[in-house]
C-alpha cells in the first residue's frame, strides 16, 4: 500500500474531483486499476475501493451507465 492513503483520504478525494470536474462541466472517464495494494490491502479491498470512484461519479452524474 501507499503510506499515508487511507480509504477516507480515497474517498474524500474521488469526491473533490468529481465535484470539481462537475462544477466546470467537465467530462471525466477514469480507469479502475490497482495501485494500491500490497501488505496493507488485499485485491479484494481495493476492488471495494473503486465503488468510491463509481458512487462519487454516480452522485455528480458523471456516471453514464452502459458504457
Amino acid at each position: 500500500g501507499v503510506s499515508g492513503v487511507t480509504t477516507d483520504v480515497i474517498v474524500e478525494r474521488e469526491q473533490i474531483v468529481m465535484d470539481w470536474c462537475h462544477h466546470f462541466g467537465i467530462p471525466v472517464a477514469f480507469a479502475l486499476a490497482g495501485g494500491y495494494s500490497g501488505t496493507e490491502r488485499t485485491m479484494g479491498e481495493v476492488a471495494d475501493l473503486h465503488v468510491h470512484t463509481l458512487r462519487a461519479a454516480a452522485q455528480t452524474g458523471q456516471l453514464i451507465n452502459g458504457l
